[in-house]
């Protein structure tokens, strides 16, 4: 069983360390959430010894470009004097901050990025027309700063 960002329900961890106890198999559960998790007031009594924390880390740079990762490489070889050259520009790199490094966030379209944004901007949902296309309310866009 996946359970998703389980730091927003805390009281399930109890729950879960009952069926755990009745059957130790591994696996049975995947838990899912933010470095909050670790927080939790109830994950101390519910589950010791009955978890594994696995941190997942973003995408190396090579990852998202599709193309091998080289900079450890040339850190070690030539030591803090590593020399680099690129032919991205400034707005390649912030471009590439932008989007982030995680899967979810790389996979998103720049739409769906503003849709996102602006959902969590302004409280309101967006309406679909169609496949690829959401509307938002007009009089949302006049709030909106430039």
């Amino acid at each position: 069983m996946v359970i998703d960002e389980i730091q927003l329900v805390p009281e399930l961890l109890r729950p879960i360390k009952v069926k755990v106890d009745l059957d130790p198999t591994p696996g049975r559960f995947l838990l899912t959430g933010s470095s909050r998790v670790l927080a939790l007031r109830a994950l101390p009594d519910a589950l010791p010894g009955r978890m594994e924390i696995i941190e997942l880390w973003p995408f190396s740079q090579g990852e998202m470009s599709g193309g091998p990762d080289r900079f450890v490489d040339a850190a070690f070889h030539h030591g803090p004097r590593v020399d680099h050259s690129s032919d991205w520009r400034r707005k390649d790199y912030l471009e590439r901050v932008v989007i982030g490094g995680f899967p979810e966030a790389v996979r998103r379209t720049l739409g769906e990025r503003f849709v996102a944004g602006y959902v969590l901007y302004t409280g309101q949902q967006t309406l679909p027309f169609g496949d690829k296309i959401r509307a938002v309310p007009l009089d949302a866009l006049w709030r909106l700063e430039p």
